[in-house]
C-alpha cells in the first residue's frame, strides 16, 4: 500500500511540473489595437492621399510628396525639387476612460507644409493608413497619410 501511494505521489508530481501555463505575463488592455503600438510603427515613408482643410480637398498641393518618419521623431517631406525636414510627436490623453490620441506635426513654418503643423487627432491606424483629423477650426480638417 505505501508503495502504491509513493507512486500516485509521484505521478501527481511528474503531471504538476510538466503542465506549463500559456499565460506570458501580460494583460490585455482596453487600449491594445491597431492605435496601441503607433509611436514604434509609424517609422516607414508615406504619401498624402487626403487633406481636407476647410472642407476643401487640397492633397494635390502634396502630389509626388514622400513623408518619411522615422525613430527619433524626424520626419522628412520631399518630392524631386524640395526637401523640409521636421518632427513629429505621438502623445495621449486619457478623457473618462476613453484614450485620446495625438500625432505633432511641425515644419518650422515652411510652406507647402504649414498647411500640416498642428496637433492632429489620430482618428484611425489600419494596415497602411494614418488617418487624423482636427476640429480647432469652424470646420473638421482631415489628413489621410498612406505607406508607400
Amino acid at each position: 500500500m505505501k508503495s502504491i501511494k509513493t507512486l500516485l505521489l509521484a505521478s501527481l508530481c511528474t503531471i504538476a511540473m510538466s503542465c506549463s501555463s500559456d499565460d506570458d505575463g501580460t494583460t490585455a488592455s482596453p487600449n491594445d489595437g491597431p492605435n496601441a503600438d503607433i509611436e514604434t510603427n509609424i517609422e516607414g515613408t508615406y504619401t498624402i492621399t487626403r487633406l481636407d482643410l476647410d472642407n476643401v480637398a487640397s492633397e494635390q498641393d502634396f502630389q509626388g510628396f514622400t513623408f518619411q518618419f522615422t525613430a527619433n521623431g524626424t520626419v522628412i517631406g520631399e518630392n524631386d525639387l524640395f526637401s523640409e525636414t521636421g518632427s513629429w510627436n505621438y502623445s495621449t490623453t486619457s478623457t473618462n476612460d476613453t484614450l485620446n490620441e495625438f500625432l505633432f506635426l511641425d515644419f518650422n513654418q515652411q510652406d507647402p507644409f504649414t498647411d500640416l503643423e498642428r496637433n492632429w487627432v489620430l482618428t484611425e491606424r489600419i494596415d497602411n493608413e494614418i488617418t487624423l483629423s482636427d476640429t480647432t477650426s469652424t470646420n473638421v480638417d482631415r489628413l489621410t497619410f498612406t505607406i508607400q
